[in-house]
């Protein structure tokens, strides 16, 4: 069994990425999903590209149920800001359709309404990377008005929480 902690520290490129995906894909889809949460787990080590860069790229390489690659999004949902989350939605997004990731924007509000500026932020850069990767949006699928209303009330609340923390 493959043991997320062995690669914690050692260099992460594409050989080693290459490697790494072809022992993975030999193994069970639920055995791969865990290594990978493993390693979306690691904290980021200085001067290394970060275990959000391995983890969704292995993902993308070897998890083969949408439900598996909707675990990653949800996690990174949960944990990343900006930057790192558009990289989690750029290599996962393709692999699950506008539909699902709206579906999981939508379910990860309901089950952790803490996230809501993750997903503001994620449903705005959904809608502008879907026409640049030119997959076919929906609009039936977006957001609700008051999906929406509790993003925004969630993001004010958050704002007004750093201004009483800097005073």
């Amino acid at each position: 069994m493959l043991n997320a902690q062995d690669y914690r520290t050692t260099l992460r490129d594409g050989t080693m990425l290459h490697t790494l995906a072809r022992q993975l894909r030999a193994r069970p889809e639920d055995e791969r999903l865990r290594f990978i949460e493993d390693v979306l787990s690691f904290p980021h080590v200085r001067g290394r590209p970060s275990s959000l860069w391995l983890g969704v790229q292995l993902a993308n390489k070897c998890l083969g149920h949408p439900r598996s690659l909707e675990a990653v999004l949800t996690r990174c949902l949960l944990q990343e800001r900006g930057r790192t989350l558009g990289m989690c939605l750029e290599a996962i997004m393709p692999r699950i359709g506008y539909r699902r990731t709206m579906r999981v924007l939508k379910d990860t509000l309901v089950t952790a309404p803490q996230a809501a500026v993750n997903i503001w932020w994620a449903h705005h850069y959904v809608g502008s990377v879907s026409e640049q990767m030119g997959i076919v949006t929906d609009t039936a699928y977006d957001l609700s008005a008051s999906d929406i209303a509790q993003i925004e009330a969630a993001r004010r609340s958050t704002a007004h929480d750093g201004d009483r923390d800097q005073t």
